[in-house]
């Protein structure tokens, strides 16, 4: 909504690109509280039984999407990727020396990381397998032109993680949108 105000009245090309992050954000929250705030709601209902209802909806929302989008019909679309250039990323070993370092370790097996980045190009049905496992940080950024499956990917990985819900934890997709230069 930010954003839209900001574009309205400042002209699009000076609209805040992070009020799409915040408003993202603000949505989820407001979600949650509409769950905690239902008339007849059992109060002893924990966050545990929140967080499932959430992340029951949210893979309904998405399984609902592949739907309207046709993206399996007649079969899933195929999306392959690389690692971006290095002028965009951070070098291998601090990346590695980062997730290695994290408080009770890092969030993968070290011994499943590639040598090196290049060791993380893979295509559609491999995403959930390379961030889960060969992405020291378990954080990913998806970059590429209009039109070439970056939602696709994203929807993928986000049914895959939804798929083996691990320690009570789900995806979200929090899409950013920058308008100008």
């Amino acid at each position: 909504m930010w954003l839209v105000i900001s574009g309205i009245v400042d002209g699009w090309d000076k609209a805040d690109p992070k009020a799409s992050v915040v408003g993202a954000v603000s949505g989820l929250v407001a979600l949650v509280l509409t769950i905690l705030a239902r008339p007849g709601r059992n109060a002893d209902v924990g966050l545990g039984a929140i967080a499932d209802q959430l992340a029951d909806t949210i893979e309904r929302q998405w399984n609902n999407e592949v739907e309207a989008r046709r993206l399996n019909d007649p079969y899933p679309l195929p999306v392959a990727w690389r690692t971006a250039d290095a002028a965009l990323t951070e070098p291998w070993a601090r990346l590695t020396g980062l997730a290695n370092d994290w408080p009770g370790g890092p969030p993968g097996e070290p011994a499943g990381w590639p040598a090196n980045e290049a060791g993380l190009a893979g295509h559609y049905a491999q995403i959930h397998e390379v961030f889960a496992h060969r992405v020291p940080t378990r954080r990913l950024v998806v970059l590429g032109e209009p039109g070439s499956g970056k939602t696709v990917l994203l929807i993928r990985l986000l049914q895959d993680l939804m798929e083996r819900r691990e320690d009570g934890r789900f995806p979200l997709i929090v899409d950013t949108l920058i308008i100008g230069s």
